[in-house]
């Protein structure tokens, strides 16, 4: 069972990540959607360990920012031993001064600045002095204006060695200690062996060779064929979240198709078990999100109509929705998917979607047909549309009323992109008597001053004025 626990929460900020490493094991923890529960958490890749985040906002790019600055921040400029050093400036942060900031670029430079401060120094006897922009640090703290005597930062003599992995770090830190003459009562010994092999664990496991991790999942899931309707799928399940975990990346996404990730996709979508369905269907949402190469890739392998039957006929309301999610995502930003819309009859699937019971897979529906009808250059996908019914069914809904804002919106966004640029098939199909459309808008106009939605009101004058711009709305803002 998965050990969860929760940790004090403080204040950093929107979005604050933080590096965390797992209690049980020493490995770094990963963020980590808990999709039943639908909360945040921090989970450990090596272990069942658990840990709830203090918010349910994590930003990908801080938490990568931050992985590359634990792992890779002596990596080019701390390597480099020609770069001065001085430890009198405070860390902005903290203002402690056991930091190591770096001051000019080249020697020359730093010569340069010498004798300038030299020269300026005479001119500026007595007079508050102030940091010269001329050479700027690479990490600045505080300034120090209001300071009336600040100290001329100079470069400390005789530093070790810059490290250039995560052992050499620890020996640098070690040594800078030693160099403060940092009294201790415990005198230094030699490591044993079982520290050394527990240190050097502890030091790797901050590291963690992806493709492996890929290779070991997709080899679990090789099987997936051979389960039956009551067999334990908590495996499976496992190594497909890991998969997701892994390739939001483009990069891994892309590696995990070229190590032969995609042949696991054909027996999930068909898995008697609606969990490891839904998963696979979410992992390939992962992998297609604005990803032209592995969108191109779900097309060629046939993965596509499989996906648009699982949002028609699946038993499994969570599979209908996640499959619907996949298709969204390898069909948007890419126009070449639309002729695959077209011949395996995928706008007829949306449009029943649309009239679904259930609301998740209506909203979805409706907003990857708005996301359709409002690119440019596409009036043969709207004559398509329009002939298929499209604004009849709109119209319809949003004549019933009592709709979820996020289903009306996305009707209205709809009816609003496929009148784009005068198309004058969907003006004419608009303006007919029976569907009532002009009153239906001129209600919605009403409704949204209440609920104070300026944006859908917009959409909703622009409507009368494509539409019935020849007839009195009689319609003021």
């Amino acid at each position: 069972m998965s050990k969860i626990t929760g940790y004090d929460t403080h204040d950093d900020g929107p979005g604050f990540v933080g590096i965390r490493f797992c209690q049980e094991c020493n490995n770094m923890l990963y963020p980590k959607e808990d999709k039943e529960n639908k909360v945040l958490m921090y989970a450990c890749r090596n272990c069942d360990f658990k840990q709830l985040a203090d918010s349910n906002c994590i930003y990908v790019n801080k938490i990568m920012h931050e992985i590359d600055e634990l792992t890779h921040i002596v990596a080019d400029v701390i390597s480099d031993p020609t770069l001065p050093r001085t430890e009198d400036h405070p860390c902005p942060k903290c203002n402690h001064r056991e930091a190591v900031f770096f001051q000019a670029q080249t020697r020359r430079a730093e010569e340069e600045m010498s004798s300038q401060t030299s020269n300026n120094r005479e001119k500026t006897e007595g007079q508050p002095r102030v940091n010269s922009r001329a050479r700027p640090l690479s990490i600045e703290g505080p300034s120090n204006m209001n300071n009336i005597d600040p100290q001329v930062l100079e470069p400390l003599p005789n530093q070790p060695r810059q490290p250039t992995n995560l052992q050499g770090l620890l020996r640098f830190a070690m040594e800078a200690t030693n160099s403060q003459n940092v009294t201790s009562d415990i005198p230094f010994q030699p490591m044993d062996e079982e520290r050394q092999e527990f240190l050097k664990q502890t030091l790797s496991s901050l590291s963690c060779n992806i493709i492996e991790e890929l290779q070991k999942s997709i080899k679990v899931l090789s099987n997936v064929i051979d389960l039956r309707p009551d067999d334990d799928t908590s495996q499976h399940e496992s190594a497909l979240e890991k998969i997701a975990d892994f390739v939001d990346n483009i990069d891994i996404a892309n590696d995990f198709y070229k190590i032969g990730g995609f042949s696991i996709f054909g027996p999930c979508l068909n898995s008697p078990h609606s969990s490891i369905r839904w998963r696979a269907a979410d992992v390939i949402a992962e992998l297609a999100q604005n990803n032209p190469f592995c969108q191109e890739r779900f097309l060629e392998t046939g993965l596509f109509p499989i996906l648009l039957n699982m949002i028609d006929t699946d038993p499994a309301e969570t599979v209908r929705i996640k499959a619907l999610y996949a298709v969204s995502c390898i069909v948007r930003e890419h126009p070449m998917s639309l002729k695959y819309m077209d011949i395996n009859d995928g706008y007829s699937i949306l449009l029943r979607a649309m009239q679904s019971s259930i609301k998740k897979l209506q909203i979805k529906s409706a907003f990857l047909l708005s996301s359709l009808c409002s690119k440019e250059n596409v009036n043969d996908l709207k004559l398509t549309l329009v002939n298929m019914g499209l604004i009849e069914q709109a119209t319809g809904l949003l004549a019933i009323g009592d709709l979820l804002p996020e289903i009306r919106d996305q009707l209205l966004n709809i009816l609003d992109g496929l009148t784009n640029d005068n198309f004058f098939p969907a003006l004419k199909e608009c303006r007919r008597p029976e569907l009532c459309l002009q009153s239906t808008i001129e209600r919605y106009i009403k409704d949204l001053k209440q609920e104070e939605n300026p944006d859908q009101i917009d959409v909703c004058y622009r409507l009368l004025n494509k539409v019935f711009s020849d007839q009195d709305t009689n319609q003021e803002r």
